[in-house]
């Protein structure tokens, strides 16, 4: 490996404003919803045979830039280091007018960067979190940058899920001020709200009545001064306003639903209302245009 050396300097957003050839020129002045997209997608690096987790980002950015690096650029897709080690980022290489050509070029980068990790019997793997990683063992990037990471890590912990186990795909869109971004917030939030209803009222009903059979069970939680033999039995207890449960009672009853719930209610929410909304807030800003 190659002496630890700085990251080069990434370009400012005024710096980079125009697309490659598919993607066409971005006007250089502040840039509206919808005058250009950004498009970031998160792999894991794994071991190729038994799928564990490789934390070797930084061996896989030397290959490609042939000294350590944090960001290599490749045309229309640049290559970055992320939090953990075992995670590289392809984004694209600045502001794009239009998202034509990318899917091309992803792809190819994807296929060249499995040929570098190849070589040391690895690849890519996509997906939102490995299976079985153990977060406590993760790695973080140890170059350069990595005072931020640290810093992180200090305060908050990395060492979980959330922080060391999540990888995502990402649609950046600019916003020329606060006022249209609070505008788009406004319409997600009635979207989201409109798009939840249609889904609930789309679970089959065995799943309805699973779920509320889940939630409305009385969940035994020791209240402090009562016994709980001086509780009334669950068939002739009234409803409790949710004020009066402790805060005990509320997480038994939260770990309780969610133990219960089918994963089919989890697919419904995931590949059905996140994907439909993202393209409904698109094709709505698309047709005001």
């Amino acid at each position: 490996m190659a002496k630890d050396s700085p990251s080069p300097p990434r370009a400012e957003p005024d710096e980079r404003r125009t697309g490659a050839a598919e993607g066409g020129s971005v006007p250089a002045r502040p840039l509206h919803l919808f005058d250009a997209f950004g498009i970031e997608v998160e792999y894991m690096l794994v071991d190729a045979e038994t799928l564990d987790v490789a934390p070797a980002a930084d061996r896989l950015l030397e290959a490609a830039a042939g000294e350590l690096t944090e960001e290599f650029q490749n045309g229309d897709v640049a290559w970055n280091n992320e939090l953990a080690l075992h995670v590289i980022e392809l984004k694209c290489n600045g502001p794009r007018a239009s998202l034509a050509g990318l899917g091309e070029a992803f792809a190819a980068n994807v296929t060249l960067a499995n040929a570098k990790l190849d070589r040391e019997g690895q690849r890519l793997m996509p997906t939102a979190m490995h299976p079985w990683m153990d977060p406590d063992d993760v790695e973080l990037w140890p170059h350069g940058t990595r005072v931020i990471y640290e810093t992180f890590d200090r305060i908050f912990s990395c060492k979980g899920h959330g922080w060391a186990n999540l990888q995502s795909m990402q649609v950046n869109l600019p916003f020329a001020g606060d006022d249209p971004f609070l505008d788009v917030l406004d319409e997600e939030a009635s979207a989201l709200a409109e798009d939840s209803s249609d889904a609930a009222a789309s679970v089959p009903a065995f799943e309805e009545r699973e779920y509320w059979a889940v939630a409305t069970e009385t969940v035994e939680v020791a209240q402090p001064g009562r016994e709980a033999e001086e509780r009334a039995p669950a068939s002739s207890a009234s409803p409790a306003n949710l004020s009066d449960l402790s805060a005990e009672a509320i997480d038994a009853i939260a770990r309780r639903v969610v133990e219960r719930l089918s994963d089919k209610v989890v697919r419904e929410i995931a590949w059905e209302i996140v994907p439909e909304l993202s393209e409904l807030l698109i094709k709505q800003k698309l047709a005001e245009k």
